[in-house]
């Protein structure tokens, strides 16, 4: 798959995971078996969250940070989105089967 549309359909599956409310992607690269992951997240006070992890087998401190959406207008996040997978294709990361979009639970559930 050629690198715009690999971008693309990452765009759409990140966008439906935000309008979910959470869900994930993840990117790999087949040659040093880097990955990219970036997850759709709701924290308890109904903030939306952008969580970015990366790593790879010779680098056991996988790196990360996190994203507040909620002040970004539609605008701000549709660009964010594009950059972000747009950036992942550029650097040879193909996209993984996404998970579906998923929003978390919720209500609180008792412990075991």
């Amino acid at each position: 798959m050629n690198t715009q549309k690999t971008a693309h359909r990452a765009e759409e599956y990140l966008h439906a995971c935000i309008a979910a409310g959470g869900g994930s992607l993840l990117w790999n690269r087949a040659e040093d078996g880097r990955w990219y992951q970036a997850q759709i997240v709701v924290d308890l006070l109904d903030a939306s969250l952008l969580l970015l992890r990366w790593g790879g087998p010779h680098n056991n401190r996988n790196a990360g940070k996190t994203l507040l959406l909620d002040p970004l207008d539609a605008d701000a996040r549709r660009t964010l989105v594009r950059r972000l997978c747009a950036r992942r294709a550029q650097h040879g990361y193909s996209l993984a089967e996404p998970i579906t979009p998923q929003p978390l639970r919720k209500e609180c559930v008792p412990c075991p």
